[in-house]
């Protein structure tokens, strides 16, 4: 009753559509799952920042004085710089600050194309009153 034949004809001219179609959205979606992974790796470097700070300022306000290395030694803080201001006296204030530059993958990207900055600069501090014993 119904030929089939005109609907197969039409599609015959249909052929490269698909990878058209995939070449124009697969650089999206590329750069979207980069931007996400950047994004995650510099919420987790933040994190460690924040994490070293304190847990410095709380090692140094017990009365432990190697508080660099202490803060190196936390995973991810390798490569951070690490200033520490100790209290002249019991009750003051001492504190600790922890930087770290995060490079992103996406800068790549941003760095070729826009002339973007390819690095993150990431700081913490952490201020505690010093409890230890009396120096």
């Amino acid at each position: 009753m119904f030929s089939r034949e005109p609907i197969l004809h039409a599609r015959r001219g249909e052929k490269g559509q698909n990878l058209i179609e995939f070449a124009l959205v697969a650089p999206i979606l590329i750069l979207l799952v980069m931007g996400i992974a950047d994004f995650g790796r510099a919420f987790n470097a933040w994190l460690s920042v924040t994490h070293g700070a304190r847990e410095g300022a709380r090692y140094a306000a017990v009365g432990n004085t190697d508080v660099v290395n202490h803060v190196k030694s936390i995973p991810g803080l390798g490569d951070a710089t690490v200033v520490f201001n100790p209290a002249p006296k019991q009750g003051e204030s001492l504190s600790v600050s922890v930087s770290l530059d995060v490079e992103l993958i996406t800068g790549i990207i941003a760095n070729n194309f826009f002339g973007g900055n390819t690095i993150i600069p990431l700081n913490s501090s952490a201020i505690m009153r010093y409890e230890g014993p009396k120096i």
